[in-house]
């Protein structure tokens, strides 16, 4: 046990104290528990009797007194920071004046079509109002009703070479009349490289399945008639049996080409499916479609140059259902044009270019319904062609 007792007073009673009375005198007891009742008893004593009698139980220690710390060095007075340059000024930009832009000339009004046409080289015609507009999807128009399958009559017959319009001056390279069986050196019924399969084409929202046996040829009239068939398409859709007249693959192999004119006179069909075409193909191209019908836009056709893109929609009240008209396509080089009836109606101002060939197409195909309706019945539909003559 440690005992200490701080006193300047008692520090200047001590023999022992240094001379310094100034000094802070500590006096230690080590006690030793065992003496812990003797020693305090003593100790007390002492005190009371002065310090000398109290040195003699504990002996003083003398601290010494502790140094004055340094005083620390003065920092530095830090240097101010040079400013920095003014940045210059940026100069105004000049002031821009865009040219004033001319304005249009106004287009010339164009008469309705079929009507008051002027004479000289064919432009192209607008687009007729209240037609729709060609998009990759479906035409939201509403089906007629469905008539009763037509029976093919005998139109007025049009003469050969005697006509002052697109065939002036032209000579009859193919004249099918229909008068007697189709010859298979000018006409192969069973196949064409437009299909995927030669005999059918899934692919092209199609439900054919080409058959010799669908065209008969009777009085005059080739019709092509479509009907149900046993065989399944590659996706799973039943095809529909029906025929097709071309001339490639065949002895003959004849081919349209640039300045040619092709007419032909045809029944419309009715009713939900039927989908009959003119047209061009070669080499998996090389198409114009002097014409496309569907019956749920009764009264229009589809005109359209996939060679050099060009194309309209041509619609009149002579073109419905069941009944007979006659459409041709003269094959510029600068510019196709259509005629209905006898009367240019459409011309495209890109024509097949200098050097277009292609064999001839004409049938009935069967809508898959993408575009337009598929049947709903199982009723056969049927396409009539009078004639189809090729002019050069």
């Amino acid at each position: 046990m440690a005992l200490t007792l701080t006193s300047p007073a008692f520090a200047a009673s001590t023999p022992t104290a240094p001379a310094d009375t100034g000094g802070t005198t500590v006096i230690v007891c080590r006690i030793q528990p065992a003496k812990w009742p003797t020693t305090f008893t003593n100790l007390f004593a002492a005190l009371g009797r002065g310090i000398p009698m109290l040195s003699n139980l504990c002996p003083t220690i003398k601290l010494p007194a502790l140094p004055s710390l340094p005083a620390l060095p003065s920092l530095p007075v830090l240097p101010s920071l040079p400013g920095l340059p003014s940045l210059p000024s940026i100069p105004d930009l000049p002031t821009v004046t865009a040219p004033a832009i001319p304005p249009l000339p106004s287009l010339p009004t164009l008469p309705p079509l079929g009507t008051g046409w002027p004479t000289g080289p064919w432009t192209a015609i607008p687009s007729i109002p209240g037609v729709p507009a060609v998009t990759p999807g479906p035409t939201a128009i509403p089906t007629p009703s469905n008539p009763s399958t037509p029976t093919p009559t005998a139109p007025t017959p049009t003469v050969p070479g005697n006509s002052t319009g697109p065939v002036a001056g032209k000579s009859l390279i193919l004249g099918e009349e229909f008068s007697a069986p189709l010859d298979p050196a000018t006409w192969n019924t069973s196949s064409t490289t437009s299909y995927r399969y030669g005999d059918h084409n899934p692919d092209d929202n199609k439900l054919d399945w080409l058959s010799p046996s669908a065209i008969t040829v009777v009085n005059g009239i080739a019709t092509i008639t479509a009907a149900p068939s046993s065989k399944q398409l590659e996706n799973g859709r039943q095809a529909w049996t029906t025929g097709m007249l071309t001339t490639e693959g065949t002895r003959n192999g004849i081919k349209a080409q640039t300045g040619d004119y092709i007419e032909t006179r045809v029944q419309l069909p009715s009713g939900a499916g039927p989908w009959p075409a003119l047209w061009t193909w070669k080499d998996g191209r090389n198409e114009i479609d002097s014409f496309e019908y569907h019956p749920n836009n009764s009264t229009l056709l589809e005109l359209t140059n996939h060679v050099r893109s060009g194309g309209d929609y041509y619609q009149h009240s002579s073109i419905r259902p069941g009944g007979w008209v006659t459409i041709g396509t003269l094959y510029g080089a600068n510019s196709v044009t259509w005629y209905v009836d006898g009367v240019a109606v459409y011309s495209d101002n890109t024509g097949v270019g200098p050097d277009w060939s292609a064999y001839i197409i004409e049938n009935l195909s069967i809508s898959a319904g993408r575009y337009h309706p598929a049947p709903t019945d199982s009723a056969p539909k049927t396409f009539s062609i009078d004639y189809l003559r090729l002019y050069r």
